[in-house]
């Protein structure tokens, strides 16, 4: 049941409305944001990924990678005010 583009624009959309509004009960607005913005990155990490190991380990893709699992770490200390965990890469 995925929607597509412009079906989960609008979602955002509204979703961005009610927060403005305070219009968010029980935190549906909230989550799909957090979701959405999560999912984005996460999206991000694995397309870097699955480059890096079928074009030979490119040393730029790998810089790449490390980028977006960092920005994924920060995002979600950010979201949960907690430190970032250290993957050690």
């Amino acid at each position: 049941m995925k929607p597509d583009a412009k079906q989960l624009a609008q979602a955002l959309a509204q979703a961005e409305h009610m927060r403005e509004i305070d219009d968010d009960q029980y935190y549906l607005s909230k989550s799909l944001i957090y979701m959405a913005h999560r999912v984005e990155a996460l999206e991000k990490a694995v397309d870097l990924a699955n480059k890096y190991m079928r074009f030979g380990q490119d040393e730029h893709v790998h810089a790449e990678l490390l980028h977006a699992l960092d920005a994924v770490r920060t995002q979600e200390s950010t979201e949960t005010r907690q430190d970032k965990e250290d993957f050690g890469l």
